[in-house]
């Protein structure tokens, strides 16, 4: 009878122990189903990248929930408008601000960090005024952050969140 007390206690002392272990494991399991997920739609090639702020090499941050802008990869091709805040070299007379291109990129690489459940993608992409230098860095959250370095412009940082885009030749109407 002691024996059974005893046992009982014990149980029910470590069922909180447990249950919590359980529930980190299902944490750690659902993260993992995220970052499979992220990895197939990044190597279609099939996602939207939107910025919630930029951040000028020199300045704060900025607030960018209500200025439209993306970074798109639909197959081989990637579509950008993005918003610019900073020093600019060189400006053509038709130059309207932003980083605006598309196109298929050079040197486009991608990095997978599995045990740190991120990815790393690189490319370069020209237009007929500047030569762009992207980084784009992504998490398991969904959560990313975009580099843009140009020739004619300082480097700029964005912050955001990636998404699959709703059909693979979402962006060919823009």
């Amino acid at each position: 009878m002691k024996t059974t007390f005893i046992c009982i206690l014990i149980i029910l002392a470590a069922t909180p122990f447990y249950a919590q272990n359980s529930r980190k494991a299902e944490k750690q399991q659902q993260k993992a189903g995220a970052f499979l997920s992220m990895k197939q739609i990044i190597e279609e090639r099939n996602f939207t990248f939107r910025a919630d702020h930029a951040l000028p090499i020199s300045g704060s941050s900025i607030n960018l929930t209500t200025n439209p802008n993306y970074l798109t990869f639909s197959g081989d091709s990637v579509y950008c408008d993005m918003p610019f805040f900073g020093r600019a070299y060189r400006v053509d007379f038709d130059f309207e601000g932003g980083f605006d291109f598309s196109g298929v990129p050079h040197e486009f690489e991608i990095r997978t960090k599995e045990k740190k459940q991120k990815i790393f993608i690189k490319f370069k992409i020209r237009d007929d005024f500047d030569s762009y230098h992207c980084n784009l860095t992504l998490t398991s959250e969904e959560s990313a952050t975009l580099t843009i370095n140009s020739n004619n412009r300082a480097s700029i940082s964005y912050w955001g969140k990636i998404s699959e885009n709703n059909s693979p030749d979402e962006m060919n109407s823009k």
